[in-house]
């Protein structure tokens, strides 16, 4: 029978038995791949959804058939017709998806509706408006491609394949009941995952692995705590705490390092602080083994699972910062704190002994270039851990840290890009933390120095102000890090710049940042003014000014007022100001607007301008009428002691 004839039959059937003879026809013709678009259309219209919604209904299912005979062939149908595009889309087909789910949640071995229905949520998936239709708040797709992927029936491949494809699309994921399908799937995966005790058991990690790598920020800290998390973790201490060979265990080893990349390693706390030992024991022992002994490149050979290594070693030392922090605090005690981070100084002597192979194997700056692809990436992850550990503790290992000081520089220069930091490869970002401790240190500072930090953050800054014109908002604390390590530089180097031009411009640099920095950052205020007043000083007002394009003593206008606005605000001051710092944040900038003003009274270059801008802006009436506030309450007060103490000393310099 042809095209022609079936139409005619489909057109002048008289009885059902006639139409659905003629529609498996052109089920078979359709299959067959000779009938382009136009005519799957008029076979569409010719059929009808009458009839179809009406085969879809029949409840009517003889003894010796596994399936309803009148629904399959209605849904093979569908199934023929889901091959094109726009008929897919009709909302005929779409309005069935929860019927094409639920053929696919019965999970029955064989099931050739099933195969049916899933071709036809393949068919609605071709376009990102399909996809939003299976996800649709009152749909349940996602959940029941993991139900049948669960039951492993003959469709669970192609639905597993269904599942990551519809995870893949940008716009799904930004739809606004995206969440709650994720939330839902992960329950149904993670629940079975826990329980499962086959082979099963170990391809959900896999797709675990995929589904979490995919939804990426869909899912957020705060799921950290959900019920799919807490699922995980118990079937990854099932594998974990078991004896396996690499191809069962490793595949665990990288959701528990996916796990630890999103939720930092308090997803571990409910399976308890001896599983969390274990993991980072674990995760020490396979670390060693690929780097101990071996070649850099023989070591690229196991990138994957060291990147996996390193992320858990990141997270754990979050982990032990945040025990530190008695706002948050862990489960751990101080035993069991102890233990971890002996385990975290055992492994990073091997790490930078991977940074120091690194360093030797090219140039720096081609060494990226030269890097194959495994090794880019093991090479970023390790600096991100070695950043990661600096800021923890500066001072275990230090003679190995200090010696690869001179290679991170190089890197964080090379790094510093509009393009790296897209790619997410700018290490100057994970080195800074550390660094503010490094510089505070009379050695490493040296080394840095002289490895060429300070001209990296120089850079850095012209950098963020090119690209970042109307506001710094965005770029507020990459720009408050880098102003602390300069900070440090500064205060204990005082002899870094001798010459005054050169000083000019860093000095104009620095200011142009301390003007457009946010109101509601005065620590990277703070930094930046005292980072203006430090090397200002060793320059004169005429060159601050050609700099600067602005009267210098607009300049100390602006410091003036910031620094009296400060203290107006600070807590303990009575009737100047409106309180708006609290203790907290004073104490986080105190100490900087104390060598702020000290740093002012021994400016001897500035002596007459800054004479001339406290008078006439009236700043010494207001500090004397502060200082005399202060007298009334200061009496016990060690902190308003000691401002009153800069404020006499400042008054003093300034009037003399």
């Amino acid at each position: 029978m042809d095209l022609s004839q079936c139409l005619s039959i489909l057109t002048k059937a008289s009885s059902d038995n006639e139409k659905m003879a003629a529609m498996l026809v052109a089920a078979k013709l359709i299959k067959s791949g000779d009938i382009g678009s136009e005519d799957r259309k008029k076979i569409f219209n010719s059929i009808g959804f009458n009839f179809l919604n009406r085969l879809l209904a029949t409840k009517i299912n003889p003894e010796e058939c596994t399936d309803n005979p009148y629904q399959a062939i209605a849904v093979t149908i569908l199934a023929c017709f889901c091959t094109d595009q726009e008929l897919a889309l009709h909302p005929q087909v779409t309005s069935k998806i929860p019927l094409f789910n639920d053929y696919l949640s019965n999970c029955k071995e064989n099931n050739l509706i099933a195969e049916d229905a899933l071709q036809c949520l393949q068919g609605i998936s071709t376009t990102c408006t399909g996809c939003r239709h299976l996800l649709r708040s009152d749909y349940s797709t996602l959940q029941a491609l993991a139900k049948n992927y669960i039951c492993q029936t003959s469709v669970s491949a192609g639905g597993k394949d269904l599942l990551l494809h519809i995870l893949r699309q940008e716009d799904v994921r930004a739809m606004e009941s995206f969440p709650s399908h994720l939330s839902s799937l992960m329950t149904v995966l993670a629940a079975e995952f826990k329980s499962n005790q086959d082979d099963l058991k170990f391809q959900l990690c896999k797709l675990l692995h995929s589904v979490i790598l995919l939804a990426g920020d869909s899912l957020n800290v705060a799921m950290g705590g959900a019920e799919w998390v807490r699922d995980v973790a118990a079937g990854l201490k099932d594998i974990l705490t078991s004896k396996l060979d690499s191809v069962h265990r490793d595949p665990a080893l990288h959701l528990a390092a996916l796990l630890c990349q999103l939720f930092g390693l308090q997803w571990v706390e409910p399976s308890g602080s001896k599983f969390m030992l274990l993991l980072v024991d674990l995760f020490k022992v396979e670390a060693r083994l690929a780097i101990d002994g071996r070649e850099v490149t023989d070591v690229s050979e196991s990138s994957e699972l060291l990147c996996s290594c390193f992320i858990v070693f990141e997270s754990a030392i979050a982990y032990i910062l945040r025990h530190n922090d008695i706002t948050k605090g862990t489960s751990l005690t101080e035993e069991d704190l102890l233990h971890l981070h002996t385990t975290l100084t055992e492994i990073f002597t091997f790490i930078l002994l991977l940074l120091k192979q690194l360093d030797s194997i090219t140039p720096t700056d081609t060494l990226l270039e030269t890097l194959s692809m495994e090794t880019t990436p093991l090479l970023i992850a390790c600096v991100r851990v070695v950043g990661a550990w600096l800021a923890e503790d500066s001072l275990s290992l230090s003679t190995d840290i200090y010696s690869c000081l001179p290679f991170l520089v190089r890197l964080a220069k090379l790094t510093d890009s509009p393009a790296a930091e897209r790619e997410g490869k700018d290490l100057l970002k994970f080195l800074l933390p550390g660094l503010s401790h490094l510089t505070a240190e009379d050695n490493p500072r040296k080394s840095l120095i002289q490895a060429g930090l300070w001209d990296v953050l120089q850079a850095h800054l012209q950098r963020l102000l090119l690209e970042n014109p109307n506001s710094l908002d965005g770029v507020a604390e990459k720009l408050r890090f880098c102003c602390e390590v300069m900070v440090n530089v500064c205060v204990c180097e005082r002899s870094l710049f001798s010459d005054g031009e050169e000083a000019a411009i860093t000095s104009a640099l620095i200011f142009k940042i301390f003007t457009k920095a946010p109101p509601s950052c005065p620590i990277l205020k703070m930094n930046t003014l005292l980072l203006f007043i430090l090397i200002a000083n060793k320059t004169g007002s005429d060159q601050l000014s050609r700099q600067t394009q602005a009267p210098f003593k607009e300049t100390l206008t602006s410091i003036l007022h910031y620094l009296v606005s400060l203290l107006r605000d600070c807590p303990g001051v009575k009737r100047h100001g409106d309180q708006s710092l609290s203790a907290t944040l004073w104490e986080d900038i105190s100490e900087l607007w104390f060598i702020s003003v000290q740093e002012l009274s021994r400016s001897a270059l500035w002596k007459s301008e800054l004479l001339e801008v406290a008078i006439n802006g009236n700043y010494v009436q207001q500090l004397t009428t502060v200082l005399a506030d202060i007298g009334e309450v200061s009496k016990g007060n060690d902190q308003l002691e000691s401002v009153a103490t800069a404020l006499c000393t400042f008054l003093q310099s300034v009037t003399q």
